[in-house]
């Protein structure tokens, strides 16, 4: 936090006060990757080009970096203490424009202002993949008291450009030939330096003022007849500094990385993901009350980087995981799917193109509008390429991920599907092996792994339902949708006794089911009241032999089985002609029609 402070304090605006102030969302990530701590800072950049540093006590990753806001709060110095802001734009992709080489089912075409690989100006064509040149200049920089040179220019465009593991050579891997990274004035790349900066290399407690060494190096690469402008993307070397206290460093959604002397693939290809939109691979570590661990519970923590089988952790350079694949538009429709029924599905290996699935989500969790917020996503590699050192457990199981839509980047959580041991190598679901989230009713299984493709099967459970300010029970939700209800989910106290909160929903006894929620007023952590989830299981199909009364639609009133608006003897009559059927829950949860049901028809009865 010093750090950023100090290094922006030349644009210290008025003492403290209060202020609304809007401009753009800047992220930047610091990476050390030695000894695994990342640190994220948000600032502001207003329209006259100052930063000013944001101290939000909420959650900011939401919001797309490069977004406009409007910012509200306490200023002092260059921070302001956020009280509430306000998305008045929202970012978009970059709109540099590069020449691109758009693919297409009838033929190849040249396409000027090819942006967004997934969707290229191809008038007519279909199934379309663009190869987006993106232009990188290396610029490499000194010190007045450290004049040394860690890496030659030939070096350093090997490793960025023309070897067989170099940056550029990733990219086009990962991206299905979608990223191609060259250079302005050569096709092997753009390297410039060394550049001697008039600043000495600083020792603690100095910061690292990395900002201002670079405006340094590019005005003296400038005046020696570099054209910088054009490019996309710029990188930065410098020697070994011990204030910057991290390998890399770069601003999500924007054009600059910075490489504390440990110039390779691990260190770059991240940084230049975070230019691209990325965020980490994290690992989820689940305990039970016991504090055993677990695949998922209600108490995860998040471990900063920890996914061994992603470039965007802590030091590896194996492809980046299918959802931020999918962050970066690198797939096609077909590539994507999402599950909502019962059933086998196959899962394709990511590292190269295809028409197969590389992508499966299963929906995870919901907002009270029913929205999905989270998905589990199912992953399934092989050893080529970039991945082709990744270990047996990897490629021969399925990997579990939880994230968002596409649409919002974020961190990827990596669950842990072998939790009885300390290590997430053996993360993947293997062949055989059951990954259950009993709350949520969501079973998956691997059944078979292949090199062309992991086949799994997952089940769903009881159908949970939104029952939004209704006048109905979840009885009647679950009745009217052609099933029995099996327990509801609610943001409401009931008999008194405050719910239980597991991050997702708050859970109340099975025994409610034939309870109106509607105008109960408590909430349970800031959900809105009068919301209900109901718990619903289909009805058997009834055998050959079994003759029933059939079961009209039920009315507003519960125990108003003919729909009439009143409970009286024609519903009780209903009722006694399924006694002690196995069909029905027509009031309580026990799989039989009997007295516990009458006595809800005497309670409500309304009369003739």
């Amino acid at each position: 936090m010093f750090l950023l402070i100090s290094v922006l304090s030349k644009h210290s605006l008025a003492a403290t006060q209060e202020i609304t102030i809007e401009g753009k969302l800047v992220v930047s990530i610091t990476d050390d990757f030695k000894n695994g701590v990342s640190n994220t800072i948000y600032s502001l950049e207003t329209s006259s080009g100052n930063l000013i540093l944001l101290n939000y006590p909420g959650n900011l990753s939401q919001v797309k970096p490069g977004s406009r806001l409007q910012v509200s709060g306490t200023i002092s110095g260059n921070t302001i203490t956020v009280n509430s802001f306000q998305v008045t734009a929202t970012a978009t992709v970059s709109s540099v424009q590069s020449m691109g080489t758009c693919q297409c089912d009838l033929g190849s075409v040249t396409q000027n202002n090819c942006i967004l690989p997934s969707q290229p100006l191809c008038t007519g064509k279909f199934s379309c993949a663009c190869s987006l040149a993106k232009k990188v200049a290396v610029i490499l920089f000194n010190f007045q008291n450290d004049t040394s040179q860690p890496f030659t220019l030939d070096e350093t465009r090997r490793k960025t450009f023309t070897d067989s593991d170099s940056v550029k050579a990733f990219y086009q891997e990962v991206s299905f030939g979608q990223i191609n990274l060259t250079g302005k004035f050569r096709s092997d790349g753009d390297i410039f330096g060394w550049y001697t900066i008039p600043y000495n290399k600083p020792l603690p407690p100095l910061p690292c003022d990395y900002k201002t060494w670079t405006s340094s190096a590019r005005s003296i690469a400038q005046n020696n007849g570099v054209d910088l402008a054009g490019y996309d993307n710029y990188i930065y070397l410098f020697p070994y500094t011990l204030v910057c206290n991290w390998s890399g460093a770069a601003e999500v959604g924007q054009n600059e990385v910075w490489v504390n002397f440990f110039y390779s693939l691990s260190v770059v290809g991240h940084e230049l993901g975070h230019n691209f939109g990325l965020y980490h691979a994290n690992t989820y570590n689940c305990v039970d009350p016991t504090g055993k661990r677990v695949p998922i519970s209600d108490n995860c923590t998040q471990v900063s980087y920890g996914d061994p089988f992603d470039i965007m952790d802590s030091g590896s350079s194996y492809h980046m995981n299918n959802f931020f694949k999918g962050v970066l538009n690198w797939y096609q429709p077909v590539n994507t799917l999402t599950v909502t029924s019962d059933g086998n599905y196959s899962i394709a290996p990511i590292e190269r193109s295809t028409t197969g699935v590389q992508a499966l989500r299963v929906p995870k969790d919901r907002d009270s509008f029913g929205n999905i917020i989270n998905y589990y996503y199912l992953e399934y590699r092989q050893p080529y390429g970039f991945d082709n050192t990744l270990t047996s457990s990897v490629t021969n199981g399925v990997s579990i991920r939880i994230a968002p839509e596409f649409n919002r980047s974020t961190d990827s959580l990596l669950i842990d599907t072998s939790s009885d041991t300390n290590s997430f190598s053996d993360a993947p679901l293997a062949v055989g092996k059951t990954f259950t989230d009993t709350y949520r009713g969501i079973t998956i299984k691997t059944l078979s792994a292949s090199t062309s493709e992991a086949s799994v099967s997952i089940n769903f459970g009881p159908t949970i339902i939104l029952n939004s300010a209704s006048n109905e029970s979840c009885d009647q939700k679950c009745f009217s949708n052609g099933g029995s209800c099996v327990g509801v989910r609610a943001n409401v106290p009931m008999n008194g006794t405050r719910m239980t909160f597991d991050g997702t929903f708050c859970t109340i006894a099975n025994s409610v089911c034939s309870v109106v929620l509607k105008n109960l007023n408590q909430d349970c952590s800031g959900i809105p009241a009068e919301w209900s989830y109901c718990t619903c299981q289909p009805l058997p199909s009834p055998t050959p032999s079994t003759t029933l009364t059939p079961k009209p639609t039920p009315g507003p009133i519960t125990g108003d089985l003919d729909g009439d608006g009143r409970v009286n003897g024609n519903d009780a009559k209903i009722l006694l002609s399924n006694w002690f059927t196995p069909l029905y829950n027509l009031f309580i949860v026990d799989n039989k029609v009997n007295s516990l049901d009458f006595g809800i028809i005497f309670k409500n009865w309304t009369g003739p």
